[in-house]
C-alpha cells in the first residue's frame, strides 16, 4: 500500500476508503484531546490508539479531560466489536474491550 498525502484534517465520522477496506473516523478524546480511534465496521475491527488498551488506562496526562474520556469510554462500553488493537500491547476482544471499559467507568464513578 503506498502512503497517503494529507489533503484535509479527518472529523468524527468521517469515512477512509483504503480500496477494500473502509475506516470510520472515531473522535474519543480524554486521554489526549485529539485521540480518535479507527473502526472497520464491515469485519468489526477497532483501531483504538491510545484511548484504551490491555492496562490500567491512565487520564493524568497534562492534557487528558477526564469527563471527555469518561464519555468515549462510554460509547466504547457499547461499541459491537470483534477485536481491537491498540497503540501499545496486544490486541483482545470485544468481551475484554468491554471490561477495560466498565472498569474504568466504575472506577470513575
Amino acid at each position: 500500500m503506498e502512503p497517503l498525502t494529507l489533503k484535509r484534517t479527518i472529523d468524527d465520522g468521517d469515512r477512509i476508503n483504503l480500496g477494500g477496506h473502509v475506516l470510520t473516523v472515531l473522535h474519543l478524546p480524554g486521554h489526549t484531546p485529539g485521540s480518535i480511534a479507527l473502526l472497520e465496521e464491515r469485519s468489526g475491527t477497532l483501531y483504538s490508539g491510545d484511548i484504551v488498551y490491555d492496562g490500567a488506562l491512565i487520564d493524568d496526562l497534562p492534557n487528558s479531560d477526564v469527563a471527555a474520556y469518561r464519555r468515549s469510554l462510554e460509547f466504547l462500553a457499547d461499541l459491537d466489536v470483534s477485536v481491537a488493537h491498540p497503540g501499545h500491547g496486544h490486541s483482545f476482544d470485544r468481551t475484554r474491550l468491554h471490561q477495560l471499559a466498565e472498569a474504568y467507568l466504575r472506577r470513575r464513578a
